[in-house]
């Protein structure tokens, strides 16, 4: 053990949901701004931090990948998430989900108290095996590389195909579960200044707007359009349909082509399908990324706020320049996002999901034809209960596509809100009127 390790005490130094930790570096890693609940939670003076190198607060039980993970994504001018554990100075430990937003010369950073305990506690043990992996090289590079191949091998089997969709989905979760613990009433008592108390007012309104369309969000990539089998499971009921048909003979006749036509229909739907959900997949993920780009500018606006709450003796010295100017670099965010929205045409592509609803629609009506037809023919035969029951999977399959169809359709509501939020907040953020800036009903 080092000497390092035998500082740390094994207590967490707590900070509230509502608070945010943020802070500011140059591209070398040294912190040029923090607020208030940084220096609370951390427990070192402005002077400490200031102008040290961000990994002064590491803690040894963190993986190394991590950091390797995160330098490697910011330096190429992308935004990063992951759930940190840091050091403070008196050996106490805190736990944060982390998110890092380059922005021109800088990076700004604002850490969440994790809220999303099945994925925190299991990310924890994820960290333990990487750490053991990491153990097994000598020098810090090696260790580094062997901790990042680790990380990403876990992280692809929680069923991701890379870190950064892992890490927006867990962020728009924590985020979900922050509004869900979050006291405004609490976090204006913290903070005890009435100007700020109306920002945090401001802000928690735009949160909740976002609460229930979010939520929509991350249910509808959770299912991911569960469409995978549905070809596979007609044809199988096809098949059963024809085998049976043809053990009685010519009276089954008529039958056997009810099953040949719906063979022919379930190769037709899987192939339809298929793109669909490339298509549909690929829409959440561009909505993940201007949730994610939006979220981040109103949090790093709110972490601002908390910067010597309470008129502590010790709160932090930096100068309201430094925020100002981290703050207006953030607006270059919200450009961006409105650039890309209309760049892309996402309001279009949202249309297309209208007519992807109407073609399962239609392909419900034809299942739902196969079944009454073959319903009536096989209700003259003696062994109807058994086609019966083969038709009722089809019966079945059908009622999964109008789910499909209705699922899609509240989808496309729910992204053209999304759509309509983010324009909203990012003219009204250009036009500096806060208060007055989100009129969705």
């Amino acid at each position: 053990m080092t000497d390092y390790e035998k500082l740390l005490t094994g207590k967490e130094s707590p900070f509230e949901v509502e608070q945010i930790i943020y802070s500011v570096t140059d591209r070398t890693g040294k912190i040029i701004d923090i607020n208030q609940v940084f220096q609370h939670v951390s427990k070192y003076d402005p002077n400490e931090l200031l102008g040290s190198p961000h990994s002064l607060l590491r803690h040894p039980k963190m993986p190394r990948g991590v950091f390797k993970l995160m330098w490697d994504t910011i330096l190429a001018n992308k935004r990063f998430g992951g759930y940190v554990v840091n050091r403070a100075k008196n050996g106490d430990h805190y736990w944060v989900f982390a998110c890092v937003v380059p922005i021109k010369d800088k990076f700004i950073s604002f850490r969440i108290k994790p809220m999303f305990k099945t994925v925190f506690e299991r990310i924890q043990k994820v960290y333990e095996l990487v750490l053991e992996e990491e153990a097994k090289a000598q020098k810090p590079t090696e260790q580094a590389n062997l901790s990042f191949s680790a990380l990403v091998s876990h992280i692809e089997k929680l069923g991701f195909a890379n870190y950064e969709k892992f890490w927006k989905w867990v962020f728009l979760n924590e985020f979900l579960q922050r509004l869900n613990h979050y006291n405004l009433t609490s976090a204006i008592n913290l903070i005890q200044d009435r100007g700020k108390a109306v920002q945090l007012e401001y802000l928690n309104r735009v949160f909740l707007e976002f609460k229930n369309p979010l939520s929509r969000l991350v249910e509808a990539y959770e299912r991911s359009l569960n469409l995978e089998g549905l070809g596979k499971a007609l044809k199988q009921v096809s098949l059963n349909l024809s085998i049976r048909a043809k053990k009685i003979g010519d009276t089954g006749t008529t039958l056997d082509c009810i099953s040949t036509e719906l063979r022919r229909f379930s190769d037709y739907l899987e192939l339809s399908t298929s793109g669909v959900k490339d298509q549909v997949s690929e829409l959440i993920e561009q909505f993940f990324d201007f949730a994610t780009w939006l979220l981040c500018n109103l949090l790093v606006e709110e972490a601002n706020l908390w910067r010597g709450y309470q008129n502590d003796k010790d709160s932090v010295s930096t100068t309201n320049g430094a925020s100002n100017l981290a703050l207006s670099d953030v607006d270059q965010l919200v450009t961006e996002t409105l650039d890309r929205i209309l760049a892309t045409g996402l309001e279009f592509k949202i249309d297309e999901l209208s007519s992807v609803a109407d073609r399962f629609l239609r392909f419900e009506k034809n299942l739902n034809f196969i079944t009454v037809s073959g319903r009536v023919e096989s209700s003259r035969l003696e062994e109807s209960e058994s086609f019966w029951a083969l038709l009722a999977q089809v019966e079945e399959q059908a009622h999964f596509l109008n789910k499909l169809a209705y699922d899609l359709s509240q989808l496309g509501i729910t992204l053209k809100q999304l759509v309509f939020m983010v324009l909203c907040n990012s003219k009204n953020s250009q036009s500096k009127e806060p208060h007055n800036a989100l009129q969705v009903g």
